[in-house]
């Protein structure tokens, strides 16, 4: 297992931190702060995904292959506990312009502290026709999808996001 203090890694690449590129949002992206910080790390990802216009952040990158990893896992403090339902999307396109994706959830349940959600990879859905987790080209949190929308309310502080085998 690789661990990165609010970053991404993979199998075989260097990891991905918040310096080597940035976060992306709509209109703004999430901000890098050092307001809500989760014991041993030095900053974390703020995120708005409760104010209309800011319902998704992505990482993006060439193609990278998450193949052998089985779970993400990070970590979230919720300002509140709006149970606002943020969809986990890992971008894998087969189509120019398609988004093709594997997707999963998890529910704003938590006020006032750090929680920490691990998902294991192979729960997550289908959506279309991912080319496979060994072509990977992005990875993000949305509000949007599947008639979801934005709850107000909702700011979320991400850390030590990271791949693992857990077997």
């Amino acid at each position: 297992m690789i661990v990165v203090a609010s970053g991404l890694c993979a199998q075989g690449t260097a990891p991905f931190t918040f310096n080597d590129k940035p976060w992306r949002g709509l209109p703004v992206p999430p901000a890098k702060t050092a307001d809500k910080v989760r014991d041993g790390s030095a900053f974390s990802l703020r995120w708005d995904a409760g104010k209309p216009g800011t319902n998704n952040i992505d990482f993006r990158f060439t193609s990278r292959d998450f193949s052998g990893y089985d779970t993400l896992s990070f970590w979230v403090f919720s300002e509140k506990a709006t149970f606002a339902t943020i969809q986990v999307v890992f971008t894998s396109p087969t189509t120019m312009g398609e988004m093709d994706v594997y997707e999963t959830e998890f529910s704003v349940d938590s006020e006032g502290s750090w929680t920490k959600y691990t998902l294991a990879l192979d729960n997550f859905r289908q959506g279309r026709s991912p080319a496979g987790w060994d072509q990977i080209t992005a990875f993000g949190f949305t509000t949007n999808r599947h008639g979801n929308a934005p709850v107000e309310g909702t700011v979320l502080y991400f850390s030590d996001i990271q791949l693992e085998l857990s077997k």
